[in-house]
């Protein structure tokens, strides 16, 4: 995930992104095990909680995508060993994706997870409570 905001980044030209880093994280081992990234992390609250809200309907999915912020800050542009954009994982494969709606600068929605870009550089960190979401369909 860091991989793909950092692609990201290089692609849109976001200031101090650094393309030597791509490719540069690895995880070696049984494609099988089962690894996670621990939920209290290396920030101590978490920047932000994330949500994905799925309404399954008859003929596609509704899928809500949320990010709300635990703490004041900037997501997205902190540098190397900061914080990313918010990259959510979902929990299935999705397909015909068709984003209806969104409160971020811009978002990238594949099938199996979904980039925020919801902050930049001349604005002022988030606040506290502050969320952002995207809002597609799917099947």
């Amino acid at each position: 995930l860091a991989n793909q905001a950092l692609y990201f980044d290089i692609v849109n030209n976001t200031p101090k992104a650094n393309p030597p880093d791509l490719n540069g994280s690895v995880l070696y081992g049984d494609p099988a095990m089962e690894a996670r990234v621990p939920e209290t992390g290396v920030y101590k609250p978490l920047l932000y909680t994330e949500e994905v809200i799925v309404d399954k309907g008859i003929f596609r999915k509704t899928v809500t995508v949320k990010i709300t912020m635990n703490v004041e800050g900037c997501p997205g542009y902190t540098g190397k060993w900061g914080y990313r954009h918010p990259i959510v994982l979902l929990p299935f494969k999705a397909k015909n994706i068709k984003i209806k709606s969104h409160n971020c600068h811009d978002v990238v929605v594949t099938d199996n997870f979904v980039l925020l870009y919801i902050w930049n550089i001349d604005e002022d960190p988030l606040s506290v409570g502050e969320s952002r979401e995207v809002v597609f369909t799917c099947w």
